[in-house]
């Protein structure tokens, strides 16, 4: 975070071994990533993760195999929730008997989802 609050960088290093990694590899990679200080300042001091990793397996040979973004996404839906709302039982939903629909709310999202007693019903009957 810089000095008016603002966030310069962030990140973190996943390193995953494989079944037969040998271990001198590994106590290798986890000095050269303490070697590096703060990851903090890391993030901002090299030009791209690219050149970061290069000081990562400094001293190992390496490929990349492939490159993928990573991000918040939720893949909730009405449909997926819905299939789930059709397994619970009556008991399990607990409806009042004036109540119109159910409202669900995804703890990761936070989004909203409306079901009428009518979708309810069909689902039910799936």
């Amino acid at each position: 975070v810089g000095p008016d609050l603002d966030v310069q960088a962030a990140g973190g290093i996943f390193v995953q071994a494989l079944p037969e990694a040998r271990e001198e590899i590994l106590e290798m990679i986890e000095k050269n990533i303490f070697g590096m200080g703060n990851l903090s300042n890391a993030l901002v001091s090299y030009p791209s993760l690219e050149d970061m990793l290069r000081v990562i397996m400094q001293g190992m040979e390496y490929d990349i195999v492939g490159e993928q973004e990573i991000g918040f996404r939720c893949t909730c839906s009405w449909e997926r929730l819905g299939n789930i709302i059709g397994k619970m039982s009556a008991d399990q939903l607990a409806l009042e008997p004036e109540c119109q629909g159910l409202e669900v709310v995804c703890e990761f999202c936070r989004e909203r989802y409306q079901y009428s007693l009518q979708e309810l019903e069909t689902l039910g009957k799936k």
